[in-house]
């Protein structure tokens, strides 16, 4: 098996690599992500083989089927719906996944910044309070006591 891969070949020659495109919808959740989501099509065995490996046709084997892990591809569109707009990055998301590489999901961070205002009342002392009715009280005690 190649080790170094031209993925951007591979996506405009599938033939030389033993499959062709094709297409089909692609759905999640009820909803129609899109008309013409790519898949591979296996053409020749023994290139297949040579070019991505005995896991990948050991892990169809094993049930995992090339055309369920393409339509992996609606998680993708369903975290970038503009992904549907560029035919050529979903077919080298495709490739990848045939080569084993994982697509790492995308991950929305939301800072918040909350600033909070602490009061704090001095009784006749210096002892501080966070709270004006206990320093009142303290400071009614501090002068029946005195």
């Amino acid at each position: 098996m190649s080790t170094t891969h031209d993925i951007t070949d591979m996506v405009a020659n599938p033939e030389k690599y033993g499959f062709s495109w094709d297409s089909g919808p692609l759905n999640k959740a009820g909803m129609e992500l899109t008309k013409a989501a790519p898949f591979m099509v296996h053409k020749d065995l023994n290139r297949i083989l040579e070019v991505f490996g005995d896991d990948y046709i050991l892990n169809m084997a094993n049930g995992t089927s090339g055309k369920v892990r393409d339509q992996l591809l609606r998680n993708d569109i369903w975290e970038d719906r503009s992904l549907v707009n560029r035919p050529e990055e979903m077919k080298e998301i495709v490739i990848g996944r045939a080569l084993g590489r994982t697509r790492g999901r995308a991950t929305r961070v939301t800072v918040v910044e909350k600033i909070v205002e602490v009061r704090s009342w001095v009784a006749d002392d210096g002892t501080e309070f966070t709270d004006k009715a206990e320093c009142m009280a303290y400071n009614i005690d501090l002068k029946l006591n005195a």
